[in-house]
C-alpha cells in the first residue's frame, strides 16, 4: 500500500510540476502578449463586427543573438456563427520582418474566441475552449498554448492531448 501511495504522490507531483513549468517557461513578454492577442480576440475587426468571433495569437522564440522574439500573427477570420470554428495562421505575422530573425521557436499560443451565436429558441453555439483535435495533431512547438476566452482558462497541451491548465488570472500574474 505505501508503494502504490508513493506511486501516486510521485505521479501527481509531476503532473504539479508540469503545470508549474509551463508557467514559467513563457516569458512576461509573451504573456502581455497574450493578454493582448485576448483583448484583440474580443474586439472588433473588419470583418467581425462585433468581436469574440475570431482567433488571435502568435508565436515565440530566439534570434540568433538569444534575444527574445514575439511574433503576434494576423488576426483570423471571422465566424460569426460559429459553426465552423475559428482558424489562425500562427505564423503569418503582422511584421513579417521577424519571421527571418526566428533561429528557433519555444511556443505558440491562440486564442479561441468567446462569441456566442444565438440559434433562437433558447438555443446557443459556442467556440470549443478547449483544444481541437486539429491543434493537438499540429502541436509541434515545446509549449503549445490555447486561451479559452470564454471560460478564462489556459490549455497548455501537446500531440497526446492536454497536459495542464490554469486559470487565466493565475497565469498572467
Amino acid at each position: 500500500m505505501k508503494a502504490e501511495l508513493a506511486i501516486v504522490g510521485t505521479i501527481l507531483c509531476g503532473l504539479w510540476l508540469t503545470a508549474i513549468g509551463h508557467t514559467q517557461e513563457v516569458p512576461t513578454e509573451v504573456k502581455q502578449a497574450i493578454a493582448m492577442s485576448i483583448k484583440a480576440s474580443n474586439s472588433p475587426t473588419a470583418d467581425d463586427k462585433k468581436g469574440g468571433f475570431h482567433e488571435e495569437g502568435g508565436m515565440w522564440g530566439q534570434a540568433s543573438d538569444g534575444s527574445l522574439i514575439i511574433m503576434v500573427a494576423k488576426p483570423g477570420p471571422a465566424s460569426p456563427t460559429c459553426n465552423n470554428g475559428a482558424h489562425l495562421a500562427i505564423g503569418d505575422s503582422q511584421d513579417p520582418s521577424l519571421a527571418g530573425k526566428l533561429v528557433s521557436i519555444s511556443g505558440e499560443w491562440h486564442v479561441h474566441p468567446r462569441g456566442v451565436h444565438d440559434l433562437g429558441n433558447g438555443q446557443e453555439q459556442v467556440f470549443a475552449q478547449p483544444p481541437s483535435a486539429v491543434d493537438i495533431q499540429e502541436a509541434l512547438a515545446p509549449v503549445d498554448i490555447v486561451i479559452g476566452a470564454r471560460d478564462n482558462t489556459v490549455y497548455f497541451y501537446n500531440q497526446s492531448g492536454v497536459t495542464s491548465t490554469k486559470k487565466l488570472k493565475e497565469f498572467l500574474r
